[in-house]
């Protein structure tokens, strides 16, 4: 029987997707700020870098940890 990380669970696929989608939303979100209150949008950049940075990081990482073990258990079937 074979242990360890399969792929992307049901969680974590949505998270991938919705670390994407606060990227994109909080750089439009900023670009539209800026225009109308510099001082609004240097609360939003803050709480950006601040929460959702960290999360959007996290997700990556997530990500990456999965692609290596699906590159390492591949590299295991061919030798």
């Amino acid at each position: 029987m074979r242990s360890g990380n399969k792929g992307a669970t049901s969680f974590e696929t949505p998270v991938l997707f919705a670390a994407a989608f606060a990227v994109l939303t909080s750089s439009t979100l900023i670009a539209t700020v800026v225009t109308v209150d510099p001082a609004l949008a240097r609360v939003i950049t803050t709480l950006i870098f601040a929460v959702i940075l960290p999360l959007v990081l996290e997700a990556v990482e997530r990500l990456l940890v999965l692609l290596a073990n699906r590159v390492t258990h591949s590299m295991r079937g061919t030798a």
